[in-house]
């Protein structure tokens, strides 16, 4: 403007003036303004001897304020993020953003004073930032806030059992955003076994023989908690069988073996462990089997094991097993014909505690019988001129031995007990001895038959 010197700049707001401007250029700034107000703006140029007119009022309004007391909270299991700040002056509008760590960029924009991001990637840092606007506007960005999303669920879980301790090895792949991990060991019983850790691996040990136990994984960071991995099964060797239990089928040989039924076992294996070195095995698939044809007079150790998928399980408490005692062999006969009795022997059998000796005679009354646990048994006051089926069986706690192969006894035709001749009284006696094979002997010993004639007695 010619003739003009100075140019004086008025920023009136409301009644009060923010800003005076003085100055020979034709424009003037200032960075002192509120944010979010409305001015008036005057010009006024001024000569050397006079001053102009007052510019028309120009109404502006200055950039909205910047957001304050920006809050984050996160979802950790939706991995969303909601965000809010206070109410800003001369907005009109916000524009929320979340910068990834990698560069990536997401937005939220809202005319409210909080705005909420959905499904964010897992495990990823984002620095998250708020903007207001109005028109064409901007106020500066928010103070950053970092904003932690929860850790990626840990994949490639696996999980290993020791076989004789029960001790169980969980490992899993490291897994973005994660700076610690809990591993989660349940069984039926609801009981958990846990492990922390920072590495990728960790182990739980004296978990109980013979369950099915349910395996997690969960990743954490300082502001989430992530969700569990998908579960695995978990099984830990079988117990050792209780209340094993043998019955010997004494005429068969065979031996019926039972015990608990067991949950997860694939088979058992049973052991029949003999003290001559030879053993016996089974495999059943249920709790009970049958060892057939063992030999008679043994005595067996028997044990039981269970085997799942994973492990073989470890014995049980023994219990020792009998089987029926062998038939007693080579049984010969003595007769003693001065009193009535015959001695009886056999060998010893194997397996055996006891004997019995049984002569059947034609009538019942006539039996005989002897239990000993000698290999001989002396038979007393036998009929005369009978014949006995010669019957010796052996005997252990639980079974008794098939009878021998049948053999007779003749018992004496007559005997000696209780006859007595006073020679004294005989005037004349003659003795014959007569051959073995003669007939109609009056009575013998051993063989030997004699006759006696008596002639005279005195008077």
């Amino acid at each position: 403007m010619p003739g003009t010197r100075t140019y004086t700049t008025e920023v009136v707001s409301g009644n009060r003036m923010e800003y005076l401007c003085q100055t020979s250029n034709t424009s003037c700034s200032t960075t002192d303004l509120l944010c979010g107000h409305q001015y008036n703006v005057t010009v006024m140029a001024m000569g050397q001897q006079c001053s102009s007119n007052v510019s028309n009022h120009l109404e502006f309004e200055t950039a909205p304020c910047t957001p304050q007391n920006v809050v984050t909270v996160v979802d950790c299991i939706s991995n969303g993020v909601a965000v809010s700040w206070s109410q800003c002056l001369g907005a009109e509008s916000y524009s929320t953003s979340a910068a990834r760590d990698d560069g990536d960029l997401y937005f939220c924009n809202s005319t409210d004073t909080h705005c909420t991001f959905h499904g964010l990637p897992c495990g990823r840092l984002f620095v998250v930032t708020v903007t207001s606007t109005k028109g064409r506007s901007s106020s500066r960005q928010s103070l950053p806030i970092k904003v932690q999303m929860a850790p990626c669920l840990p994949q490639v879980v696996s999980a290993t059992v020791h076989c004789k301790t029960n001790y169980a090895t969980v490992s899993w792949s490291r897994t973005t955003g994660a700076e610690n991990y809990t591993t989660l060991v349940t069984g039926p019983d609801a009981v958990a076994h846990t492990c922390n850790t920072q590495n990728t691996s960790c182990g739980i040990p004296d978990l109980h023989c013979g369950i099915k136990y349910n395996v997690s994984v969960t990743a954490m960071n300082y502001q989430c908690q992530g969700q569990n991995s998908s579960i695995i099964p978990l099984l830990t060797a079988p117990c050792a069988p209780e209340s094993v239990r043998a019955k010997t089928e004494c005429v068969s040989g065979s031996v019926t073996l039972s015990w608990n039924q067991m949950d997860h076992v694939v088979h058992y294996t049973a052991y029949l462990m003999g003290v001559d070195g030879v053993n016996h095995t089974s495999n059943p698939t249920q709790a009970n089997c049958a060892i057939p044809n063992l030999p008679c007079g043994q005595m067996y150790t028997l044990a039981v094991s269970a085997a799942n998928s994973q492990c073989n399980g470890p014995l049980s408490n023994s219990i020792r097993v009998f089987t029926a005692p062998c038939i007693p062999l080579n049984v010969s006969t003595l007769l003693d014909c001065i009193d009535n009795s015959a001695h009886i022997s056999w060998n010893p059998t194997r397996g055996a505690v006891n004997y019995t000796l049984t002569l059947n005679g034609p009538q019942e009354s006539q039996n005989r019988s002897c239990a000993t646990q000698d290999t001989f048994c002396r038979m007393r006051d036998l009929p005369c001129g009978k014949t006995f089926a010669v019957v010796v069986t052996a005997q252990n706690d639980i079974c008794s031995s098939e009878e021998n192969n049948l053999m007779a006894l003749e018992s004496c035709k007559l005997g000696f007990k209780n006859t007595f001749v006073e020679p004294l009284l005989l005037l004349k006696y003659k003795l014959e001895i007569w051959s073995i094979n003669f007939v109609t002997p009056l009575f013998e010993v051993y063989g030997i038959k004699f006759v006696i004639e008596v002639n005279h007695r005195r008077s």
